[in-house]
Protein backbone atom coordinates (compact mmCIF):
# COMPACT_ATOMS: atom_id res chain seq x y z
CA UNK A 1 0.00 0.00 0.00
CA UNK A 2 1.42 3.34 -1.03
CA UNK A 3 0.68 6.25 1.28
CA UNK A 4 1.78 9.84 1.57
CA UNK A 5 3.99 11.28 4.23
CA UNK A 6 4.81 14.91 4.90
CA UNK A 7 8.23 15.34 6.42
CA UNK A 8 9.18 18.27 8.62
CA UNK A 9 11.64 20.69 7.08
CA UNK A 10 11.72 24.36 8.05
CA UNK A 11 11.78 26.94 5.29
CA UNK A 12 12.65 30.62 5.04
CA UNK A 13 9.82 32.84 3.76
CA UNK A 14 12.40 35.07 2.08
CA UNK A 15 13.87 32.07 0.27
CA UNK A 16 10.46 31.13 -1.11
CA UNK A 17 9.78 34.64 -2.34
CA UNK A 18 13.21 34.68 -3.97
CA UNK A 19 12.26 31.65 -6.05
CA UNK A 20 9.22 32.68 -8.17
CA UNK A 21 9.44 29.49 -10.22
CA UNK A 22 8.37 27.56 -7.11
CA UNK A 23 6.19 30.14 -5.37
CA UNK A 24 3.98 30.39 -8.44
CA UNK A 25 3.24 26.67 -8.17
CA UNK A 26 2.66 26.72 -4.43
CA UNK A 27 5.38 24.10 -3.95
CA UNK A 28 8.43 23.85 -1.74
CA UNK A 29 11.58 24.88 -3.64
CA UNK A 30 14.76 22.86 -3.25
CA UNK A 31 16.74 26.00 -2.36
CA UNK A 32 14.51 26.59 0.69
CA UNK A 33 15.73 23.45 2.47
CA UNK A 34 17.55 24.72 5.59
CA UNK A 35 20.39 22.19 5.38
CA UNK A 36 21.63 23.46 2.01
CA UNK A 37 24.51 25.67 0.95
CA UNK A 38 25.52 27.36 -2.29
CA UNK A 39 28.91 26.05 -3.43
CA UNK A 40 29.11 28.35 -6.45
CA UNK A 41 26.83 31.25 -7.33
CA UNK A 42 27.78 31.66 -11.01
CA UNK A 43 29.83 28.72 -12.30
CA UNK A 44 30.39 28.44 -16.08
CA UNK A 45 29.16 24.81 -16.10
CA UNK A 46 27.39 22.28 -13.82
CA UNK A 47 29.22 20.39 -11.10
CA UNK A 48 29.89 16.66 -11.39
CA UNK A 49 30.22 14.02 -8.66
CA UNK A 50 31.53 10.50 -8.15
CA UNK A 51 28.11 9.44 -6.76
CA UNK A 52 29.76 8.85 -3.39
CA UNK A 53 31.63 11.71 -1.73
CA UNK A 54 33.33 14.12 -4.15
CA UNK A 55 31.91 17.10 -6.05
CA UNK A 56 33.94 19.05 -8.63
CA UNK A 57 33.27 22.15 -10.70
CA UNK A 58 35.08 24.94 -12.54
CA UNK A 59 34.89 28.57 -11.55
CA UNK A 60 36.28 30.85 -12.78
CA UNK A 61 37.43 29.20 -16.04
CA UNK A 62 40.60 27.17 -15.52
CA UNK A 63 40.15 26.80 -11.74
CA UNK A 64 38.85 23.40 -10.55
CA UNK A 65 37.28 23.17 -7.09
CA UNK A 66 36.74 19.83 -5.36
CA UNK A 67 34.47 19.47 -2.30
CA UNK A 68 33.64 16.55 -0.04
CA UNK A 69 30.22 15.04 0.65
CA UNK A 70 29.39 17.77 3.21
CA UNK A 71 30.31 20.55 0.79
CA UNK A 72 33.68 21.47 2.32
CA UNK A 73 36.43 22.35 -0.15
CA UNK A 74 39.18 19.71 -0.36
CA UNK A 75 41.23 21.14 -3.23
CA UNK A 76 41.38 24.15 -5.54
CA UNK A 77 43.70 23.91 -8.54
CA UNK A 78 44.51 25.94 -11.65
CA UNK A 79 44.53 23.41 -14.52
CA UNK A 80 45.01 25.88 -17.39
CA UNK A 81 48.68 25.02 -18.00
CA UNK A 82 49.30 23.40 -21.42
CA UNK A 83 45.69 24.09 -22.51
CA UNK A 84 45.15 26.63 -25.28
CA UNK A 85 42.04 27.85 -23.49
CA UNK A 86 41.17 27.67 -19.76
CA UNK A 87 38.85 24.67 -19.22
CA UNK A 88 35.30 25.76 -18.44
CA UNK A 89 33.85 22.47 -17.12
CA UNK A 90 34.60 19.09 -15.63
CA UNK A 91 33.30 15.96 -17.32
CA UNK A 92 33.34 13.36 -14.52
CA UNK A 93 34.71 12.49 -11.10
CA UNK A 94 35.88 9.02 -10.00
CA UNK A 95 38.75 7.19 -8.33
CA UNK A 96 39.82 10.42 -6.57
CA UNK A 97 40.36 11.97 -10.02
CA UNK A 98 38.62 14.78 -11.91
CA UNK A 99 38.26 14.32 -15.67
CA UNK A 100 38.19 17.45 -17.83
CA UNK A 101 38.73 18.46 -21.47
CA UNK A 102 41.82 20.36 -22.57
CA UNK A 103 42.23 22.01 -25.98
CA UNK A 104 45.80 21.23 -27.13
CA UNK A 105 47.89 21.86 -30.26
CA UNK A 106 47.63 19.12 -32.88
CA UNK A 107 48.22 18.73 -36.59
CA UNK A 108 46.40 19.91 -38.67
CA UNK A 109 44.34 21.77 -36.06
CA UNK A 110 43.95 21.90 -32.26
CA UNK A 111 41.86 19.13 -30.72
CA UNK A 112 40.26 18.26 -27.38
CA UNK A 113 42.09 15.73 -25.23
CA UNK A 114 41.33 14.43 -21.74
CA UNK A 115 43.23 15.38 -18.60
CA UNK A 116 43.04 13.99 -15.08
CA UNK A 117 43.43 15.98 -11.86
CA UNK A 118 44.51 13.87 -8.88
CA UNK A 119 42.49 15.12 -5.90
CA UNK A 120 45.05 13.92 -3.34
CA UNK A 121 48.24 15.26 -4.95
CA UNK A 122 46.95 18.05 -7.19
CA UNK A 123 48.88 16.68 -10.17
CA UNK A 124 47.44 16.87 -13.69
CA UNK A 125 48.21 13.94 -15.99
CA UNK A 126 47.59 12.77 -19.56
CA UNK A 127 45.81 9.36 -19.61
CA UNK A 128 47.92 6.70 -21.34
CA UNK A 129 46.42 5.57 -24.64
CA UNK A 130 43.96 8.48 -24.93
CA UNK A 131 45.68 10.07 -27.96
CA UNK A 132 45.58 6.75 -29.84
CA UNK A 133 41.83 6.45 -29.19
CA UNK A 134 41.26 9.91 -30.66
CA UNK A 135 43.36 9.03 -33.71
CA UNK A 136 41.39 5.83 -34.28
CA UNK A 137 38.07 7.64 -33.92
CA UNK A 138 39.13 10.18 -36.52
CA UNK A 139 40.05 7.39 -38.93
CA UNK A 140 36.83 5.44 -38.32
CA UNK A 141 34.62 8.53 -38.71
CA UNK A 142 36.23 9.74 -41.92
CA UNK A 143 38.19 12.63 -40.46
CA UNK A 144 35.91 13.87 -37.70
CA UNK A 145 37.32 15.03 -34.37
CA UNK A 146 35.72 13.89 -31.12
CA UNK A 147 33.79 16.68 -29.43
CA UNK A 148 33.68 17.80 -25.79
CA UNK A 149 32.89 15.09 -23.27
CA UNK A 150 33.77 12.16 -25.56
CA UNK A 151 35.86 10.79 -22.70
CA UNK A 152 32.82 10.68 -20.48
CA UNK A 153 33.63 8.76 -17.29
CA UNK A 154 36.57 7.84 -15.06
CA UNK A 155 37.18 5.44 -12.19
CA UNK A 156 40.06 4.03 -10.18
CA UNK A 157 41.30 1.87 -13.04
CA UNK A 158 39.54 2.89 -16.24
CA UNK A 159 38.47 5.67 -18.59
CA UNK A 160 35.45 5.39 -20.88
CA UNK A 161 35.20 6.88 -24.39
CA UNK A 162 32.08 7.05 -26.54
CA UNK A 163 31.34 9.23 -29.56
CA UNK A 164 28.83 8.93 -32.38
CA UNK A 165 29.26 9.68 -36.05
CA UNK A 166 27.01 9.60 -39.07
CA UNK A 167 23.61 8.14 -38.16
CA UNK A 168 23.71 5.14 -35.86
CA UNK A 169 27.47 4.56 -35.67
CA UNK A 170 29.07 4.74 -32.24
CA UNK A 171 32.78 4.39 -31.48
CA UNK A 172 33.24 3.31 -27.86
CA UNK A 173 35.96 1.74 -25.78
CA UNK A 174 37.38 1.54 -22.26
CA UNK A 175 40.99 2.41 -21.46
CA UNK A 176 42.97 0.73 -18.71
CA UNK A 177 44.60 3.68 -16.94
CA UNK A 178 47.45 1.46 -15.71
CA UNK A 179 48.59 0.34 -19.16
CA UNK A 180 46.76 2.39 -21.78
CA UNK A 181 45.37 -0.84 -23.24
CA UNK A 182 41.79 -1.03 -24.47
CA UNK A 183 39.26 -3.31 -22.84
CA UNK A 184 36.16 -4.96 -24.30
CA UNK A 185 33.18 -2.81 -23.36
CA UNK A 186 30.42 -4.98 -24.85
CA UNK A 187 27.08 -5.02 -23.07
CA UNK A 188 26.05 -8.25 -21.34
CA UNK A 189 22.94 -9.30 -19.44
CA UNK A 190 24.84 -10.58 -16.41
CA UNK A 191 27.75 -8.12 -16.10
CA UNK A 192 28.62 -4.46 -16.56
CA UNK A 193 31.72 -2.36 -17.20
CA UNK A 194 33.03 -1.09 -13.85
CA UNK A 195 35.80 1.50 -14.03
CA UNK A 196 36.49 1.03 -10.30
CA UNK A 197 37.20 -2.69 -10.62
CA UNK A 198 40.74 -3.97 -11.36
CA UNK A 199 39.16 -6.23 -14.03
CA UNK A 200 37.15 -3.25 -15.39
CA UNK A 201 34.08 -5.49 -15.41
CA UNK A 202 31.80 -6.72 -12.65
CA UNK A 203 29.15 -9.45 -12.61
CA UNK A 204 25.70 -8.44 -11.39
CA UNK A 205 24.79 -10.05 -8.10
CA UNK A 206 22.14 -12.78 -8.15
CA UNK A 207 19.34 -12.65 -9.24
CA UNK A 208 19.83 -9.28 -11.00
CA UNK A 209 19.93 -9.20 -14.80
CA UNK A 210 19.81 -6.46 -17.39
CA UNK A 211 16.52 -6.01 -19.25
CA UNK A 212 16.49 -6.00 -23.09
CA UNK A 213 15.77 -2.57 -24.55
CA UNK A 214 12.07 -1.79 -24.98
CA UNK A 215 12.39 -0.66 -28.61
CA UNK A 216 13.67 -2.67 -31.61
CA UNK A 217 17.17 -1.78 -32.92
CA UNK A 218 17.21 1.28 -35.14
CA UNK A 219 13.95 2.78 -33.86
CA UNK A 220 14.47 6.54 -33.41
CA UNK A 221 18.18 6.00 -34.06
CA UNK A 222 18.58 3.75 -31.01
CA UNK A 223 21.63 1.53 -30.75
CA UNK A 224 20.86 0.20 -27.26
CA UNK A 225 20.86 -3.48 -26.37
CA UNK A 226 19.54 -3.15 -22.82
CA UNK A 227 17.39 -0.69 -20.90
CA UNK A 228 19.30 2.00 -18.99
CA UNK A 229 20.36 1.09 -15.47
CA UNK A 230 22.45 2.13 -12.47
CA UNK A 231 24.16 -0.50 -10.30
CA UNK A 232 26.06 -0.01 -7.03
CA UNK A 233 26.93 -3.55 -5.82
CA UNK A 234 23.83 -3.66 -3.57
CA UNK A 235 20.98 -2.79 -5.91
CA UNK A 236 20.08 -2.10 -9.51
CA UNK A 237 17.89 0.75 -10.76
CA UNK A 238 16.32 0.13 -14.18
CA UNK A 239 13.90 1.89 -16.50
CA UNK A 240 13.08 2.21 -20.19
CA UNK A 241 10.81 3.91 -22.75
CA UNK A 242 8.03 1.51 -21.83
CA UNK A 243 9.31 0.22 -18.49
CA UNK A 244 8.58 1.62 -15.04
CA UNK A 245 11.40 2.95 -12.88
CA UNK A 246 12.23 0.25 -10.35
CA UNK A 247 14.86 -0.71 -7.79
CA UNK A 248 15.81 -4.29 -6.95
CA UNK A 249 18.20 -5.44 -4.26
CA UNK A 250 20.72 -8.24 -4.45
CA UNK A 251 19.35 -11.61 -3.26
CA UNK A 252 15.77 -10.40 -3.84
CA UNK A 253 13.41 -11.10 -6.72
CA UNK A 254 11.09 -8.29 -5.69
CA UNK A 255 11.16 -5.11 -7.76
CA UNK A 256 10.00 -1.99 -6.01
CA UNK A 257 8.29 0.37 -8.49
CA UNK A 258 9.44 3.93 -7.84
CA UNK A 259 7.67 5.56 -10.78
CA UNK A 260 5.16 3.84 -13.06
CA UNK A 261 5.03 4.04 -16.84
CA UNK A 262 1.85 3.71 -18.82
CA UNK A 263 -1.43 5.45 -19.50
CA UNK A 264 -2.10 8.24 -17.04
CA UNK A 265 1.36 7.99 -15.44
CA UNK A 266 3.60 11.07 -15.61
CA UNK A 267 6.69 11.08 -17.79
CA UNK A 268 10.00 10.98 -15.91
CA UNK A 269 13.61 11.83 -16.87
CA UNK A 270 17.14 12.24 -15.53
CA UNK A 271 17.40 9.10 -13.37
CA UNK A 272 20.49 8.91 -11.13
CA UNK A 273 21.77 6.69 -8.32
CA UNK A 274 24.34 7.74 -5.75
CA UNK A 275 24.98 6.94 -2.11
CA UNK A 276 21.88 4.65 -1.99
CA UNK A 277 19.72 7.61 -3.15
CA UNK A 278 17.75 7.36 -6.39
CA UNK A 279 16.67 10.63 -8.03
CA UNK A 280 14.50 11.44 -11.04
CA UNK A 281 12.52 14.39 -12.38
CA UNK A 282 8.94 14.76 -13.60
CA UNK A 283 8.12 17.60 -16.03
CA UNK A 284 5.20 19.63 -14.73
CA UNK A 285 4.00 21.23 -17.96
CA UNK A 286 5.09 24.51 -16.42
CA UNK A 287 7.90 26.20 -18.35
CA UNK A 288 9.56 27.35 -15.14
CA UNK A 289 9.64 24.29 -12.88
CA UNK A 290 9.52 20.52 -12.60
CA UNK A 291 9.31 17.98 -9.79
CA UNK A 292 12.38 16.33 -8.27
CA UNK A 293 11.88 13.04 -6.46
CA UNK A 294 14.49 11.28 -4.34
CA UNK A 295 14.08 7.75 -2.97
CA UNK A 296 16.12 7.09 0.18
CA UNK A 297 16.83 3.36 0.19
CA UNK A 298 18.05 3.44 3.80
CA UNK A 299 14.57 3.99 5.18
CA UNK A 300 12.38 3.48 2.11
CA UNK A 301 10.89 6.96 1.73
CA UNK A 302 10.43 9.21 -1.26
CA UNK A 303 11.07 12.93 -0.86
CA UNK A 304 9.73 15.48 -3.32
CA UNK A 305 10.59 19.11 -4.16
CA UNK A 306 10.13 21.62 -6.95
CA UNK A 307 13.22 22.57 -8.95
CA UNK A 308 13.72 24.98 -11.87
CA UNK A 309 13.30 23.52 -15.31
CA UNK A 310 16.58 22.21 -16.80
CA UNK A 311 18.18 21.90 -13.36
CA UNK A 312 20.52 18.92 -13.02
CA UNK A 313 20.67 16.78 -9.88
CA UNK A 314 23.34 14.30 -8.80
CA UNK A 315 22.88 12.29 -5.57
CA UNK A 316 25.87 11.46 -3.39
CA UNK A 317 26.17 10.01 0.11
CA UNK A 318 23.42 11.63 2.23
CA UNK A 319 23.20 14.69 -0.02
CA UNK A 320 22.12 16.07 -3.39
CA UNK A 321 24.09 18.29 -5.75
CA UNK A 322 21.65 20.61 -7.55
CA UNK A 323 22.87 22.54 -10.62
CA UNK A 324 20.49 25.36 -11.55
CA UNK A 325 20.91 27.29 -14.83
CA UNK A 326 20.60 31.06 -14.38
CA UNK A 327 20.25 31.63 -18.12
CA UNK A 328 19.82 29.75 -21.37
CA UNK A 329 23.56 29.00 -21.60
CA UNK A 330 24.44 29.49 -17.95
CA UNK A 331 25.95 30.53 -15.63
CA UNK A 332 25.03 27.87 -13.08
CA UNK A 333 24.26 27.96 -9.39
CA UNK A 334 25.65 24.87 -7.64
CA UNK A 335 23.90 23.92 -4.41
CA UNK A 336 24.65 21.20 -1.86
CA UNK A 337 21.51 19.87 -0.13
CA UNK A 338 22.17 17.71 2.92
CA UNK A 339 19.86 14.79 3.70
CA UNK A 340 21.93 13.67 6.67
CA UNK A 341 19.76 12.34 9.49
CA UNK A 342 16.50 12.43 7.51
CA UNK A 343 15.87 8.69 7.92
CA UNK A 344 16.55 8.87 11.65
CA UNK A 345 14.05 11.72 12.05
CA UNK A 346 11.45 9.82 10.04
CA UNK A 347 11.79 6.70 12.20
CA UNK A 348 11.42 8.78 15.34
CA UNK A 349 8.36 10.57 14.02
CA UNK A 350 6.07 7.55 14.19
CA UNK A 351 7.79 5.26 16.63
CA UNK A 352 5.65 2.99 18.83
CA UNK A 353 7.13 1.14 21.81
CA UNK A 354 5.83 -1.95 23.60
CA UNK A 355 6.07 -2.49 27.37
CA UNK A 356 9.26 -4.55 26.91
CA UNK A 357 10.93 -1.61 25.17
CA UNK A 358 10.84 -3.08 21.65
CA UNK A 359 9.74 -0.87 18.78
CA UNK A 360 7.09 -1.49 16.14
CA UNK A 361 7.78 -0.55 12.51
CA UNK A 362 5.08 1.35 10.65
CA UNK A 363 3.70 -0.67 7.75
CA UNK A 364 2.49 2.47 6.02
CA UNK A 365 2.10 6.03 7.14
CA UNK A 366 1.29 9.62 6.38
CA UNK A 367 2.70 12.39 8.48
CA UNK A 368 2.12 16.14 8.40
CA UNK A 369 3.58 18.95 10.45
CA UNK A 370 1.55 21.92 9.16
CA UNK A 371 3.10 24.49 11.47
CA UNK A 372 6.22 24.35 9.31
CA UNK A 373 6.75 24.09 5.60
CA UNK A 374 6.94 20.50 4.42
CA UNK A 375 7.81 18.44 1.42
CA UNK A 376 5.92 15.38 0.29
CA UNK A 377 7.34 12.04 1.26
CA UNK A 378 6.08 8.56 0.50
CA UNK A 379 6.86 5.62 2.74
CA UNK A 380 7.77 2.47 0.83
CA UNK A 381 9.60 -0.04 3.06
CA UNK A 382 11.46 -2.76 1.19
CA UNK A 383 10.46 -5.35 3.79
CA UNK A 384 8.00 -5.59 6.66
CA UNK A 385 8.46 -7.15 10.06
CA UNK A 386 5.54 -7.91 12.35
CA UNK A 387 6.55 -7.27 15.95
CA UNK A 388 5.72 -9.90 18.58
CA UNK A 389 4.25 -9.05 21.98
CA UNK A 390 3.63 -11.50 24.84
CA UNK A 391 0.58 -10.44 26.90
CA UNK A 392 -1.41 -11.75 29.83
CA UNK A 393 -4.92 -12.99 28.88
CA UNK A 394 -7.45 -10.20 29.46
CA UNK A 395 -4.77 -7.69 30.52
CA UNK A 396 -4.26 -4.14 29.28
CA UNK A 397 -1.55 -3.39 26.72
CA UNK A 398 0.12 0.02 27.25
CA UNK A 399 1.82 1.68 24.28
CA UNK A 400 4.14 4.67 23.95
CA UNK A 401 4.23 7.02 20.93
CA UNK A 402 7.04 9.31 19.82
CA UNK A 403 4.57 11.93 18.54
CA UNK A 404 1.38 13.04 20.23
CA UNK A 405 -1.69 11.03 19.15
CA UNK A 406 -5.23 12.42 19.09
CA UNK A 407 -6.96 9.11 18.37
CA UNK A 408 -5.96 5.44 18.35
CA UNK A 409 -8.07 2.54 17.20
CA UNK A 410 -7.25 -1.14 17.08
CA UNK A 411 -8.65 -4.50 16.13
CA UNK A 412 -7.83 -8.17 16.48
CA UNK A 413 -7.66 -10.13 13.22
CA UNK A 414 -10.50 -9.01 10.96
CA UNK A 415 -12.75 -7.99 13.87
CA UNK A 416 -14.40 -4.67 14.58
CA UNK A 417 -12.39 -1.57 15.40
CA UNK A 418 -12.08 -0.55 19.07
CA UNK A 419 -11.01 2.76 20.57
CA UNK A 420 -7.91 2.93 22.74
CA UNK A 421 -7.82 4.93 25.96
CA UNK A 422 -5.58 8.03 25.79
CA UNK A 423 -4.71 9.11 29.37
CA UNK A 424 -4.84 12.91 29.59
CA UNK A 425 -1.68 13.06 31.67
CA UNK A 426 0.35 11.52 28.83
CA UNK A 427 -0.57 14.25 26.34
CA UNK A 428 -1.15 11.78 23.53
CA UNK A 429 2.23 10.07 23.98
CA UNK A 430 0.67 6.94 25.43
CA UNK A 431 -2.40 4.75 24.98
CA UNK A 432 -3.92 1.71 26.65
CA UNK A 433 -5.64 -1.15 24.85
CA UNK A 434 -8.19 -3.17 26.88
CA UNK A 435 -7.64 -6.62 25.38
CA UNK A 436 -10.14 -9.50 25.67
CA UNK A 437 -9.19 -13.01 26.65
CA UNK A 438 -7.06 -14.55 23.93
CA UNK A 439 -7.44 -18.23 23.08
CA UNK A 440 -4.23 -18.22 21.03
CA UNK A 441 -1.87 -16.04 19.01
CA UNK A 442 -3.60 -13.35 16.93
CA UNK A 443 -2.85 -10.30 14.85
CA UNK A 444 -3.29 -6.79 16.26
CA UNK A 445 -3.65 -3.82 13.89
CA UNK A 446 -3.18 -0.25 15.10
CA UNK A 447 -4.39 2.93 13.38
CA UNK A 448 -2.86 6.04 14.99
CA UNK A 449 -3.99 9.60 14.14
CA UNK A 450 -1.49 12.25 15.17
CA UNK A 451 -2.29 15.62 16.71
CA UNK A 452 -0.12 17.43 14.19
CA UNK A 453 -1.76 15.70 11.24
CA UNK A 454 -1.19 12.43 9.46
CA UNK A 455 -1.54 8.80 10.47
CA UNK A 456 0.49 5.61 10.88
CA UNK A 457 -0.55 1.99 10.69
CA UNK A 458 1.12 -0.81 12.65
CA UNK A 459 0.82 -4.59 12.89
CA UNK A 460 1.68 -6.77 15.91
CA UNK A 461 1.40 -10.45 16.71
CA UNK A 462 -0.02 -11.05 20.18
CA UNK A 463 0.90 -14.22 22.00
CA UNK A 464 -0.95 -15.02 25.27
CA UNK A 465 1.30 -15.88 28.19
CA UNK A 466 0.82 -19.11 30.09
Amino acid sequence: MRRRLLLLLAVSIGAVLAAPWAAALGAEPIDAVPASTVLAARAPAPARSDSAQLIAWVGPPGIVHVAGERGRIRRTRDVSAACLEPPRSVTAVGGLQVLFDCLVPHDPQPRIEPRLLNVETGEVSVPAGAAAVLDDFREASGGLEAGPGAFLDVGWFGLRFSAGYYKEHVFSTVLDLRTGARVDDREEASSIVNLDSPELREPLCSPLRRVPYDLPPGIFGSTRTFNPQWYDHNRVVQWGPGTSLSVQRCSSRRKLILQARGRGAPRFDDVNLGGSIVTWTIPSGNEQAETLRAFLSECGVRVEWRIPQDAQVEPISEALVVNTPLGTAGPWQIRHVSLRGVCTRIRRAWGVELPNGSRVQARSATFSLPERAAEAVELEPLSFGVSRAVVRPGADLPLKFHSGARAVRWRLGGGAWERAVLPAREHGLGATLHLPLLSGPCRLTLDVRFRQGGAAHFALRLVPRG
